[in-house]
């Protein structure tokens, strides 16, 4: 089976904005090894059978199934019968089921009966999935929020349905706006992948969006949450810290930051306890993500954005 990575993915996320979910195998043989790979990981299901071929004279005729020859064809004027291999007759439909839990793995809780249809080929419930420390996330997929109407069917939905405490919307589209719905929050797909598994989302990425939606009124350059887990540069959630260390010196630099007091890295890590001999060492492979948001100066350290 051909591996399943961001291109099979960004193909997908493409197809499931069309305006119909259903797919022919000519559409799909235009995208090559991408289109075949999605049907055989299974992310692309059989629909049904396209109704219809084409005669000798290129008119339209039913494709009907012959009992005795045990086969599927169109009767022709001129040719009599012609086979049609019904295969090529399959109209294809995303498995969101398998689709998302692929995406999400085992953090994903899916619904007993699998996902639900809220509004048509809109807006469906996939499940719920504790995406932090808190309770369950529900998770939502909406698609084709660029078109009017369709954001229409989610945020008209969204009112009427029973409050939760954290509603997500996962959606196929690359937003130009993001709609505001009460307690919710809306995260194209694309913009959580993950860099290191491109297939798959990125959990510390999706917190830090989901985050975003409590309302924080960030003013500060520099910011670092409550929890010091958090990094926000201009109000953008950048960095997720979860190891102790890390935060503790986290919270050194923009302490320092906001006090205009740049800080030696010896000095900060000796206070934190830390035997390594530069942040390159404390961070690890961290330490060039962080890196990117500071400059040095004979030995001192500061944020520079």
């Amino acid at each position: 089976m051909t591996p399943i990575g961001n291109p099979e993915i960004t193909l997908l996320l493409k197809l499931l904005e069309a305006k119909v979910l259903r797919f022919t195998h000519t559409a799909l043989d235009v995208h090559g090894d991408r289109g075949r790979a999605m049907i055989d990981a299974g992310f692309l299901v059989s629909g049904g059978f396209e109704s219809v071929g084409s005669d000798n004279a290129d008119r339209v005729r039913e494709a009907i199934f012959d009992p005795v020859r045990n086969e599927f064809g169109v009767q022709d004027s001129l040719r009599g019968w012609v086979r049609i291999d019904r295969s090529t007759l399959v109209l294809y439909k995303p498995d969101l089921n398998l689709f998302f839990a692929h995406l999400l793995g085992d953090n994903l809780r899916s619904l007993p009966g699998g996902a639900v249809a809220l509004v048509g080929d809109a807006v469906w419930h996939i499940g719920s999935a504790y995406l932090t420390k808190r309770k369950p996330t529900e998770i939502w997929f909406s698609r084709r929020l660029n078109d009017p109407l369709f954001r229409r069917y989610l945020m008209d939905f969204s009112d009427r349905s029973q409050a939760v405490d954290r509603r997500l919307v996962l959606t196929s589209t690359s937003l130009d706006s993001i709609p505001w719905i009460a307690r919710t929050k809306v995260v194209p797909i694309a913009d959580v992948l993950s860099w290191h598994s491109p297939s798959r989302i990125d959990f510390a990425t999706l917190e830090a969006r989901l985050d975003e939606r409590i309302g924080l009124a960030i003013t500060q350059t520099v910011y670092l949450s409550d929890d010091d887990a958090k990094l926000y540069i201009h109000g953008q959630p950048v960095l997720l810290f979860r190891g102790k260390l890390h935060k503790h010196i986290v919270r050194c630099l923009v302490n320092a930051h906001h006090q205009n007091k740049p800080i030696k890295a010896a000095e900060l890590l000796a206070k934190a306890g830390s035997q390594a001999g530069s942040f390159d060492q404390a961070f690890g492979p961290r330490w060039a993500e962080l890196k990117q948001y500071l400059r040095p100066h004979q030995g001192y350290w500061r944020f520079e954005i």
